[in-house]
C-alpha cells in the first residue's frame, strides 16, 4: 500500500526516439535551429543591456563634468578681487561722518 498512494497507479513515462531515421534528423535540425535562435535572441538582449549601460555611464560622466565645470567657473568669477596681506598699523573708532 505504501507504493499504491489512494489506489494510483505507478505509470512510468519514457521519451523514446522515433523509430524512423528521417524523423531523428528533423527532430536534430530543429533541436540546433531553436538552439541557434536562443543564442541570437540572447545576443540582441545583451547588446541592449550593454547599449543602456553605456548610454547610463555617458550620461552620468556628462553630469558629472558638468557639475565639476560650473564649480570651476563659480571659483574663478572673482578673479577682479586681489588678495594681499595687510598689517593693521592704527585701531580708530568708525566715524559717522565717512561712510
Amino acid at each position: 500500500m505504501i507504493g499504491n498512494i489512494a489506489g494510483m497507479r505507478n505509470i512510468r513515462y519514457t521519451v523514446q526516439r522515433p523509430p524512423n531515421v528521417f524523423l531523428q534528423i528533423v527532430g536534430f535540425v530543429l533541436a540546433i535551429g531553436l538552439f541557434a535562435f536562443a543564442i541570437v535572441i540572447g545576443g540582441f538582449i545583451l547588446a541592449g543591456l550593454l547599449g543602456l549601460g553605456l548610454i547610463a555611464w555617458l550620461v552620468i560622466s556628462v553630469r558629472i563634468w558638468w557639475l565639476k565645470r560650473n564649480v570651476s567657473q563659480q571659483r574663478g568669477a572673482g578673479e577682479n578681487i586681489v588678495e594681499a596681506e595687510y598689517r593693521v598699523v592704527e585701531m580708530t573708532e568708525p566715524d559717522d561722518r565717512n561712510p
